[in-house]
This record gives structure tokens, C-alpha cells and sequence, in this order.
């Protein structure tokens, strides 16, 4: 729970090399901004992109969960896996959750309880979000280094969006939308307080 960015993209391409070429040059560009590390750029196919198929304390199981896509059919919801991933990881700075960036494409259509179902996706998507919120305490470097790693995402959003690719953003501090850094700072303060009020709940509900 804390400040975090939330964001989609989508390359409206077929071609698996252009979309590969598309998430390397974020990729680079997160390497320009010196993150505290940046992976490879990983590909899964086929059966690998299934969540069932990993350990949950698999460190890819969680690409593939971010990767489920739910389409709605008559009063029920299905989890679409994707059928091919190309991602990287990469840490924007200590105390900062790992971004987690790519492009997925998903089957024309699937089964489900005998029938075929058209799931309408086309293309190539990602959904994610990066939690900045805790690279504000002081073991990790206060409130300097909190506003670095959530700026360092969003120049990376910066640039996938002049790339055509970001769909859209949430940012829970505000900075996207308003390119503010005192209102930023200032939104620790506010999810601070926030968390402690929650915390004090929970205590107070404790039997």
C-alpha cells in the first residue's frame, strides 16, 4: 500500500520483431536513466506464459500473472494467458518495487466449457504498475531518493508514450499529471498519514 504508478501499453503491430524492438529501446532508455539495475530482455512462448506452470516462489511466476488478460462472456469472467511475452526487469533505486515492462500478445480465440470463444485481442499489451512509495524511508535514502526513482519511471512512460506505445497512466502521487515535484513530495507526507490512520484501525479492532 503507497504511492505507485499504474500504466498500459499497446503496439497495435503483429510483428514479434518490432514489438522485441520496441521494448529494447525502453530497455536502453532505462539504461540511460541508471537504474540501479536492468535485466535482458526475456521472451516466453507457448506453455511458459502459463501462471499454472511455475512455483509461486518462481521468480518469473509473477510475469505471467501480470500478463493474465480477463475478458468478460455472458455473466462470467476468463483469464486469458498470454501466448508470447518479451519483458525486462529493472530497479529505478533502493527501496523501489522492480519495474516490470514488455509487450504480450494473446490467442485469436480459446475454449471454454466446449466452446469456442473470440477473445478480440489484437496486437501487443502490457499492464503493470511499480510501487515507488518505500524508497522514501530513511534506510533507503528519505525523501531525495523517493523522488528520484518515481521520476526515473515516469521518464521511462515519457518515453514509451513518444514511442506510440503507453495507453495510459495512474499516478498515485500525482506527478504524471501534474510534472509537480513539491506536490510530490508532499504526497508522501499525505499516504503517511494515511497508512499510520489504517494501521491505528487495525490496531484498535485487535480482540
Amino acid at each position: 500500500m503507497g504511492i505507485s504508478i499504474h500504466f498500459e501499453l499497446q503496439a497495435k503491430t503483429r510483428s514479434q520483431n518490432k514489438s522485441r524492438q520496441i521494448v529494447e529501446r525502453i530497455r536502453q532508455r532505462a539504461l540511460d536513466l541508471a537504474f540501479d539495475w536492468v535485466s535482458d530482455v526475456f521472451e516466453l512462448t507457448g506453455p511458459d506464459c502459463d501462471p499454472s506452470t511455475y512455483d509461486p516462489d518462481d521468480d518469473l511466476h509473477g510475469v505471467p500473472v501480470r500478463c493474465l488478460k480477463t475478458i468478460l462472456v455472458g455473466d462470467r469472467d476468463i483469464n486469458i494467458p498470454a501466448n508470447h511475452i518479451i519483458f525486462f526487469l529493472g530497479s529505478p533505486g533502493l527501496g523501489c518495487e522492480s519495474l516490470h515492462l514488455g509487450l504480450a500478445t494473446y490467442p485469436a480465440a480459446v475454449y471454454s466449457r466446449g466452446k469456442m470463444i473470440r477473445t478480440g485481442l489484437k496486437g501487443w499489451y502490457w499492464s503493470s504498475d511499480c510501487e515507488t512509495h518505500y524508497a522514501s524511508h530513511e534506510e533507503s535514502g528519505g525523501i531525495h531518493n523517493f523522488v528520484r526513482c518515481h521520476r526515473t519511471v515516469v521518464s521511462v512512460l515519457d518515453y514509451a508514450n513518444d514511442l506510440g506505445v503507453l495507453r495510459a497512466a495512474y499516478d498515485l502521487g500525482g506527478y504524471w499529471e501534474t510534472r509537480d515535484i513539491k506536490y510530490l513530495a508532499g504526497s508522501i507526507e499525505a499516504w503517511d498519514r494515511k497508512i499510520d490512520s489504517l494501521i491505528d484501525d487495525l490496531d484498535n479492532m485487535k480482540p
